[in-house]
Parts: C-alpha cells; sequence; structure tokens
C-alpha cells in the first residue's frame, strides 16, 4: 500500500532524483524524497498522479510496499504542470531475504560467517541475529559465529536471522543467507580392483571418484604412460566416474596394473585396476620319462604359466614308428605333473607331444620327447647237456628260444643259476650263479660230490626271460685236502696230546677219520713207531721215550681216499728247553724293552717267566710268571736310572719244572739334564738341549714350570728350538722320556729386553789421550756394525772402526762430536749416539807425575793408616781439590773410603807453586792444574783412574 508520507521518521529514506535505483525491501517502511522540495507531486509508472501529500510535501511515506506497489519500473517526483522539473528513479521491491551470497572454504580449514555480510541493513537497526546451519538448527545467537575444522558434510546454506529495532508498524525481521561451498581432495574408488578377460575381447575397466572443484581424470598404463582415446583405447568421464575401454585384447601386452588418477587443487587420489588378459599357457617343462616298459611309459614334467586361467588337463599325443598307419593318437589326463600311457607297441620308438589346456579353452604349445619302449623279455631257453670236466668243474650248454625282432631284443647275457644236495654237509655245499655271452658255459668251485641242478634265463634290454626246465649232474668225490692247525702238547714225561683243525676242503664226502703217524728221531734217522685212527680231531699218545725228540703228522680220510699229510710238528717229550739267548735292544733311565730267541727246536713251551734282579744281589723278583707261548719281548718298567740290572727268561710246559734262566746284564740310562744358555736377548734365536740316555729311540717330552711351552717354539730331535725369543718366554725348561716317569734338571733361561748402548771413558777427553768407543749389540748379534759421527759415515783420521769398537789413538778438539753406532738386529734396524767432547785442562799431568803420585800416595796412606777406613793423602804438588766428604790440613787430605778423589797441580797468577787449602774459596790464584783422581777402597789400598 502507498500511503502519504507523515512527520514520523521512516526506518528507510531514499532519494528519487539519483543515478543509483532504488531497493526497497518488502514490507518494510520506507520514505521517498524527492529533489524537488516544493509543490511536488507524485506519480507511478507512466504518469499516475499520486496526491494526499501532507506536511512535507516532497516526502513520500510508503509504509508496506509490496509488490504490486510499483506497476511501472519508475517513481516520478515533479512540479505541477507549469514546471518543468522532474525528477525519476527506478524502484525495486526486493524479498524479504536478502540475495544469497557464496563462502568457500577448504575442508578442514575453519569458517567464520558475519551476518553484516549477508544481511543489508545498519548495525544500529538490529535488535537481534542468530546463525542457523543448513540442518536448521541455530549454532549461535550472535552475528559471527566459527566452524573450526570445517568438513565436506557440512556444506550447504547457512542463514543469518535479524530482527531490526520497532518502528511505527513494530518489529521486522530480515534473513540473510549464504551458500558454503567446502573444497575437499579427490578419492578414486575402484569397483572390481581385479579383471580377467580373454585375449581378443573387449573390456572396460571402471572407477568412481569425488572431490571438489571437481577433479581431472586421467588413466595410466602399466608401463607408466598416460592413455589418451585413440587406436584400441576410449576413454569416458562423467561428474562422478570414468571408463577405459580397451578393444581387441592383446596377449600379456595389455596386462597389467591400470590406474584411475584424479586431481584438483587439493590433492592428488588414485586407484588401480589389475588386468589379466587370458591366454594360452605355457608349454610344461622339464619333461622326461620315469618309468618305460615294453607296453606303458610314465611322463613327469613341471607346470608353467597357467596363461591366467586356472589348468585344466593334460593332452599327450604320440606317434610310433613302427606303425605310420596308426596316425597320431592322444590320450587324455586330469590336471597334474605325471601321467602313464597304456597300450603302446614293444620295442618300438615313440615321438610324445605334451600340451596343457587352462579353463577358457586355450591348449598350450607341446613339449616333445622321444622314448623307445622295452622289448619283451627272452623266451625260455632248453638246456641240452651238462659235463662233469672234474670234481670241482662241469660245463653247460644250452639252445636259445626263438625272437621275434619286431618285439624282442636280441639277448645281451645269459646267466646260469645252480645249487646243490651234498648228504654228508648240506650246509658246506655251494650254490651260486655264472653269466654268459654265449649259450655255453664252464662252472668251477663246485663241491665235490655234490648232485646239482642248474637252471639258464637270458637277459635283453627288456628284462630277465624265463627260466629254463631244470637240468642235475654228479660231481665226483676227491682225496680230503690237508689237516691243519696240528699241535702237540707235552702232557707228562712219557706222554703228548695232538689236537688239530679239520681239512677245509672234504673231497666231496665226509671225512669218515683221521691217520696218525708219529716217530722219535734217533740221530739222522727217524724211527716210525706206530700208526693209529680216531674220529676225533685230538688224541693222547702215551708210552713215548722221555727225552726224546718226536715227529708226529695227521691226514684226514673220507672213506675213499686218504688226504695229504700235515706239516710235522717237532717236540722234545719232557723238560722244556730255556731260551738260545736274551737281550734288552732298548735301555732308558727307567724301562727296558726285553727280547728273546728259542732254541730250535725248543721242545714244548706252555708259557715264559720273566724275573730281574740287581747285579749286586741274588734275590730275583718276578716281573711276568705267565707270558704266553708266542711272546718273545716285554717291557720292564719301574728301573731307577743309572743302575746296573741281571734279566732272565725261562721257559715253562705246565707240568714240568721251568728250565734254567737265559740272562741279560745292563744299565740304565742316567737321568736326561738340559743344556744351553742362561741368559738370552730377546729376538736371538737359541736350542736347549736334552742330553738322554746314548742310543735312546723314544720320544722327547718339554715342559716349563708353571706354564705351558711357548707357541713359537719347535722341537726337533733332541733340542727345543726358540725361533724369536721374547721376555715372556722365561722360565724353567725341564725334558723327559716319552713312558718315563724319570724328568731331567731343569735350565733356567732369562730372555731379557734387547736395549742397545755405546760406553766410553766420559763426557770429556783429553787431546792426545787414546780411548775407545765401544758399541754393544747384545750377545748373540753378528751383524756388521756402522760408525758415523754427526750423521756422517766420514770418521776423523784419528779413529778407526774395529767391529763394534771405535778406536781414538790421538784424539784432537776437532774430533769432539755425536758419534753412532747402527747395526741390523733381529727385529729392525739399530742405533745409538754417544757425545764426547776433546778439551785442553791446563797443565796436564805427565803418565810419570801420575805415577809418582799413586804410588807416593799408596805408600803413605798404607803407612799412615793401616787398616782403618780412613785415610790421610799428601798433597805433593801443594794443590788439593776438595771434595765433600774429604778434610784439608795442610798438605794433607783426609779422606773416606770408596770416595773418588782428584789432585791438582797448580800455579798461582805471579807463577810460583802455591797452594790454598780450600780450592772453592781460592779459585782465582789457580791458573792451571794437572789432575790425578783415585779412589781409597776398604783394604787401605788406593785405586787410580
Amino acid at each position: 500500500m502507498l500511503g502519504l508520507a507523515t512527520s514520523q521518521p521512516c526506518l528507510y529514506s531514499y532519494t528519487i532524483g539519483t543515478a543509483l535505483p532504488v531497493v526497497v525491501t518488502q514490507s518494510a517502511p520506507v520514505c521517498l524524497i524527492c529533489s524537488n522540495t516544493s509543490n511536488t507531486q507524485w506519480s507511478i509508472g507512466t504518469g499516475a498522479t499520486l496526491s494526499g501529500i501532507a506536511g512535507a510535501p516532497y516526502i513520500l511515506n510508503v509504509t508496506t510496499p509490496t509488490t504490486t506497489f510499483l506497476p511501472g519500473p519508475n517513481v516520478n517526483c515533479f512540479q505541477p504542470p507549469g514546471q518543468s522539473n522532474r525528477f525519476r528513479s527506478l524502484v525495486q521491491i526486493a524479498a524479504p531475504v536478502v540475495p544469497q551470497l557464496v563462502t568457500y572454504v577448504n575442508e578442514t580449514e575453519t569458517l567464520s560467517l558475519d551476518c553484516s555480510k549477508v544481511v543489508t541493513a545498519t548495525e544500529s537497526a538490529l535488535d537481534s541475529a542468530s546463525w542457523q546451519n543448513p540442518n536448521g538448527i541455530t549454532d549461535s545467537m550472535m552475528s559471527t559465529v566459527s566452524y573450526s575444522p570445517i568438513s565436506r558434510t557440512a556444506a550447504g546454506n547457512y542463514s543469518c536471522v535479524t530482527v531490526l529495532l520497532p518502528n511505527a508498524n513494530g518489529a521486522t525481521s530480515v534473513t540473510g543467507t549464504t551458500l558454503v561451498v567446502v573444497y575437499y581432495p579427490p578419492t578414486v574408488l575402484s569397483p572390481q580392483p581385479t579383471v580377467y578377460m580373454v585375449q581378443g575381447r573387449t573390456i572396460q575397466l571402471n572407477c568412481t571418484f569425488d572431490g571438489l572443484p571437481a577433479p581431472n581424470v586421467i588413466w595410466t598404463h602399466p608401463n607408466g604412460s598416460v592413455i589418451t582415446s585413440q587406436f584400441r583405447f576410449t576413454i569416458q568421464t562423467t561428474s562422478t566416474s570414468s571408463s577405459l575401454t580397451i578393444t581387441s585384447l592383446v596377449g600379456r601386452g595389455d596386462n597389467g596394473t591400470y590406474t584411475c588418477r584424479a586431481s584438483n587443487f587439493r590433492g592428488v587420489s588414485s586407484n588401480t585396476v589389475q588386468l589379466f588378459v587370458q591366454v594360452p599357457p605355457d608349454p610344461p617343462s622339464n619333461v622326461m620319462v620315469t618309468s618305460v616298459g615294453n607296453s606303458s611309459l610314465s611322463l613327469s614334467w613341471t607346470n608353467g604359466f597357467d596363461g591366467f586361467s586356472p589348468l585344466t588337463n593334460v593332452v599327450i599325443s604320440y606317434e610310433v614308428d613302427r606303425y605310420p598307419q596308426e596316425g597320431t593318437q592322444a590320450q587324455t589326463f586330469p590336471m597334474g605333473t605325471s601321467a602313464t600311457l597304456v597300450g603302446l607297441h614293444p620295442y618300438s620308438n615313440y615321438t610324445l607331444h605334451v600340451s596343457l589346456t587352462n579353463a577358457v579353452g586355450f591348449i598350450s604349445n607341446p613339449a616333445n620327447i622321444t622314448v623307445t619302449t622295452l622289448s619283451l623279455r627272452p623266451m625260455v631257453p632248453a638246456i641240452t647237456r651238462v659235463v662233469a670236466m672234474s670234481s670241482t668243474q662241469v660245463t653247460i650248454m644250452w639252445t636259445p628260444p626263438s625272437i621275434n625282432s619286431s618285439t624282442t631284443a636280441s639277448v645281451t647275457s645269459w646267466t646260469v643259476l645252480y645249487s646243490c644236495y651234498s648228504p654228508w654237509n648240506p650246509s658246506s655245499c655251494p650254490s651260486g650263479s655264472i653269466t654268459s655271452s654265449s649259450t655255453s658255459s664252464s662252472i668251477t668251485g663246485l663241491k665235490k660230490g655234490s648232485s646239482y641242478t642248474f637252471v639258464v634265463f637270458g637277459v635283453n634290454s627288456g628284462g630277465v626271460g624265463d627260466v629254463s626246465l631244470p637240468a642235475t649232474n654228479q660231481t665226483p668225490v676227491d682225496p680230503p685236502t690237508v689237516v691243519v692247525g696240528l699241535n702237540a702238547l707235552v702232557m707228562t714225561t712219557t706222554s703228548v696230546n695232538l689236537i688239530w683243525t679239520p681239512p677245509t676242503d672234504n673231497g666231496g664226502q665226509s671225512i669218515s677219520h683221521y691217520v696218525i703217524q708219529y716217530g722219535v728221531i734217533d740221530g739222522n734217522y727217524l724211527i716210525y713207531v706206530t700208526t693209529t685212527t680216531t674220529m676225533a680231531t685230538q688224541i693222547l699218545l702215551s708210552g713215548l721215550t722221555k727225552n726224546s725228540w718226536y715227529l708226529f703228522f695227521v691226514a684226514a680220510h673220507n672213506g675213499l681216499a686218504v688226504g695229504d699229510v700235515s706239516s710235522q710238528v717237532t717236540l722234545l717229550v719232557g723238560n722244556p728247553i730255556k731260551p738260545a739267548s736274551v737281550w734288552a735292544p732298548v735301555i732308558t733311565d727307567t724301562y727296558a724293552y726285553i727280547t728273546w730267541q728259542l732254541e730250535n727246536p725248543a721242545g714244548f713251551i706252555d708259557y715264559f717267566i720273566l724275573s730281574y734282579r740287581l747285579e749286586s744281589s741274588q734275590t730275583w723278583s718276578v716281573a711276568a710268571p705267565i707270558l704266553s707261548n708266542g711272546t718273545l719281548n716285554y717291557l720292564l718298567t719301574g728301573l731307577s736310572p743309572n743302575t746296573t740290572y741281571v734279566v732272565g727268561v725261562a721257559t715253562k710246559n705246565g707240568l714240568q719244572h721251568p728250565s734254567n734262566y737265559t740272562t741279560v746284564t745292563f744299565t740304565t740310562a742316567a737321568k736326561p739334564y738340559v743344556t744351553g744358555p742362561q741368559v738370552i736377548y730377546a729376538g736371538v734365536p737359541f736350542s736347549i738341549t736334552c742330553n738322554l740316555a746314548v742310543g735312546f729311540p723314544g720320544q722327547i717330552t718339554w715342559s716349563r714350570l708353571g706354564s705351558s711351552i711357548p707357541s713359537s717354539t719347535s722341537s726337533v730331535g733332541n733340542n727345543l728350538n726358540f725361533t724369536n725369543p721374547q721376555p715372556g718366554d722365561s722360565g724353567d725348561y725341564t725334558c723327559g722320556y716319552v713312558n718315563s716317569s724319570a724328568t731331567s734338571t731343569s735350565q733356567t733361561i732369562t730372555i731379557q729386553p734387547f736395549t742397545p748402548s755405546v760406553s766410553g771413558p766420559g763426557d770429556t777427553v783429553t787431546p792426545g789421550t787414546k780411548f775407545n768407543l765401544t758399541c754393544n749389540v747384545g750377545t748373540g748379534y753378528s751383524t756388521p756394525v756402522v760408525w758415523s759421527k754427526d750423521g756422517s759415515t766420514s770418521l776423523p783420521s784419528s779413529a778407526m772402526a774395529s767391529g763394534s769398537v771405535l778406536i781414538f789413538t790421538n784424539p784432537q778438539p776437532a774430533d769432539s762430536g755425536k758419534y753412532t753406532c747402527s747395526f741390523l738386529g733381529f727385529n729392525g734396524p739399530v742405533s745409538e749416539a754417544f757425545v764426547i767432547s776433546i778439551e785442553e785442562r791446563g797443565d796436564i799431568m805427565s803418565i810419570e807425575e801420575v805415577a809418582i803420585i799413586s804410588t807416593v800416595i799408596t805408600f803413605l796412606v798404607a803407612f799412615a793408616l793401616g787398616a782403618a777406613a780412613m785415610g790421610v793423602v799428601v798433597c805433593m804438588y801443594h794443590c788439593c781439590s776438595r771434595h765433600s766428604k774429604a778434610a784439608i790440613s795442610g798438605n794433607h787430605l783426609t779422606m773416606e773410603a770408596n770416595t773418588v778423589y782428584s789432585l791438582q797441580k797448580r800455579n798461582n797468577a805471579s807463577g810460583e807453586i802455591g797452594y790454598t787449602g780450600d780450592q772453592e774459596q781460592d779459585t782465582a790464584m789457580e791458573v792451571n792444574c794437572a789432575y790425578a783422581t783415585f779412589k781409597f777402597n776398604e783394604n787401605n789400598e788406593i785405586e787410580t783412574y
């Protein structure tokens, strides 16, 4: 409704006649003000006049604007007719909600909303404000609101509801809305991650995606390249999905992982589809024949790639060379890695083709192998003749069976089996087999007098043939072989017991009895006493002549023939005979190896007795009371070193007294001892020796007290060699015999670290005084020594090198300097220096003067002091040096024993011989002094230096 303006202020005021349009909110009171301030008329649209203006003729009060308020686009205000001023403005009636705004925000960030951004009203006109979310729920009763973090599910229209301050017509509510758009990164899903398709067909790969802004979608090939819609590839993408269509799939070339990738400014997402193009499987590998017969064969193989489809069957096709008219045949087997073909032809060459099939119907290329089936086994041969060639040999002959060469291979060998039956001794009858390449064979080593059965069969590539009918033959009987192991035991002085072992071959028939023959030796003649027989393998012969030598023989008889006689046994019937000799080939400090030799013949011996005694005693000690017959040596232990023993050996036959002793006398070896150096420098090789008994052949052992033998040593013969000794190898070393309780006396070895040095007369030498410098290279060092002076090997003319000594015959001050000796030690180059100064000392006393001083001092001191520990020296030249342990009184110097002193000959400044009792207090008077150095020892003797 358009009403007249009143004096009441309007909530909104707009001026007509400005360039801007007038926006009036529906139902909100508004005052329109005309630019013409007097006699104003109002019209709507094309000229309809508005009247009834009161009080303020240029103000139009519109209380309740509606969409029907203005039928035309313009509101006009103008002067009455006759006046030319006209003003107009476009008036728009808006809905109660202001035009919608859009707010953009990133997911996980903070969304902040302000009513002032969505409601067109001055802040002073607001009474209250609140915010509602897209679900119509009020989240805030303030003009601002924040959401943190914002998620994509919170997108939608957010409304600010405002209440204006009341006017004449009551309160009015204004609502503003903003569309919140939440940006978020893409998400790609693959509804079917794995896809199988047969080669040559068409496949469509799909993915769905989400994301805001709408993401850009691409597909990538398994080789990493980006796919575009061309050739066999077509890509179709909507707002939420994308598909990749591949036509005419190519074998393994199209296999792999395809990637659907979506990206926007918020991120990147991808997912994959694994495509398996199903193709024919690979041929099997490692095809081999595991067994073959004459009508069947078995194969094994390894399955390969299945073509991305489960393997279902194995197809084995084959051709046979002997029967080409049969063509190619095939047998199908369930899937596996082995199969057996049956119904094959024997002795034929087969070419086999092994192929695999998979579930989609593909069949692989074949894997080929060639194999020959076995021949049929030989048929039955026929034995034609068996001939006994001797008591232990027969010859057998046979006829081979007929052979069909198309099915049966030739016989490569024949086998003859034989077994026997011996009525006399079935367990001793040998059986066996022989192999022959012909149709006859000789068999040896048969049992004499035994019945044998023979059969024959052939062998070819097909296997063992059928066995022939048996044939039999009887071998002849031979005499028994010789009796073995004959032994004679003396039972009494007139009886002997004989024992023996049956012969190894009874001649083909069991032994019926034994023939025993024996006789007495009388000079050079053999007199046979009797012949007897027995079934047993021993016999007691009585009534023999005491102390007589007898010969004994035994032979076996099998009832048909007597065998050869045994080896003879010679025996003295009576007391035993002592050994012929006894000796000790090995003698140590604690044991001896005793051996002996018997008489020939020695008579019957049951055992030996070994005893020993000291040479100085007649009391025997039995070391071995029973040594079995056949023992001819004994190790006698527990002896004492360096002692003489008598050892005796006697024989015993078990019934009679022992024989007399046969003895040997020997002396045991002395206790071993060790020799070698006691002190040695480190690094110098040396050896220590274990001194043993003469002729001792045994092994030596070494030990070190409290420690083990160093690993760097080696034991060779009687020596223990040290190749690179070190101080840690020092110690007490002892040697001993193996199997001996005695050990040597110890040898103490000290290995010192080697420190080279140079020794000389002192730091200062008087010119012309002969002296030597000695390079101490250590014991064991034989390396050449090189001398040098101040780094140069050019020595003064007064110096002469002689090995490790440098000799100065007439040294001068110019010869002063540092002298170095160098040599090659065991551990590398070694050098040591000595600094010497050759200086003038004033008026030097001659050798004669020093000798006189020494003689006089010796006489005076000996005379004055006797055996006292203190002495007085007369200073003959009125010049004495002072010592802290000496007292000067006039020309006398009182000394302590074992202290070195010096005398000086001194001239004063005026040239007169003067003396002062205190050198240290009167050094200004000293011009020249000659020195004589001496020491007064505890024996009241002057030792000059």
